[in-house]
């Protein structure tokens, strides 16, 4: 009976693990397909991750103020903002994770 019980909760602590781990594989795989499509400027395949009610929203700075730009698309022919091309860059498809920085308001 005590063995039972211990592979049930076995079972039920490695789920959750394999189910985070099938996620954070899915959002490598779709990132590394995003930074493909921009390296190769295929902007259908940019576009499918895109929301179709909800958009994209580019926050960009021209001057001091930032400022937001809702599109339906990317477009490489006319980015956004208009201003800033989607310029080439060196593809490196190792990602890496780290902590997000903090900032304290205090000090």
């Amino acid at each position: 009976m005590k063995k039972a019980i211990f592979t049930i909760l076995t079972i039920l602590i490695f789920i959750p693990i394999e189910r985070i781990q099938a996620q954070s594989d899915k959002l490598e795989i779709s990132i590394i397909e995003i930074i493909k499509a921009f390296d190769s400027k295929d902007s259908d395949k940019i576009n499918q991750y895109i929301h179709p009610d909800y958009g994209l929203i580019v926050l960009f700075r021209r001057g001091v103020m930032d400022e937001f730009e809702k599109t339906d698309k990317i477009d490489f022919k006319n980015p956004v903002p208009e201003y800033l091309p989607y310029f080439p860059f060196k593809l490196d498809l190792k990602i890496k994770y780290q902590t997000l920085p903090t900032h304290n308001c205090d000090s």
